[in-house]
């Protein structure tokens, strides 16, 4: 899964960084956002609930916004 990066980081790089492909749909696109999130909380094995959501999401932009070696 890692080489073709079928891992939570991977899925959630994919959810930050995807944009719509040439001639797909807008509700195409809202499925790929929303499996590529799906993917990722699953990986992550984050309940689905609120608080837990969240935490994911404030621990995603910690890591992005932080220095790396802050971040390790």
């Amino acid at each position: 899964m890692k080489r073709y990066d079928l891992t939570e980081d991977g899925y959630r790089r994919k959810f930050r960084s995807c944009k719509p492909a040439a001639g797909e749909s807008p509700d195409m696109f809202v499925v790929r956002i929303v499996t590529y999130l799906d993917r990722w909380i699953e990986l992550s094995r984050t309940e689905k609930s609120y608080e837990k959501l969240k935490d994911l999401i404030v621990r995603e932009q910690f890591m992005d916004a932080c220095p790396e070696d802050l971040a390790t």
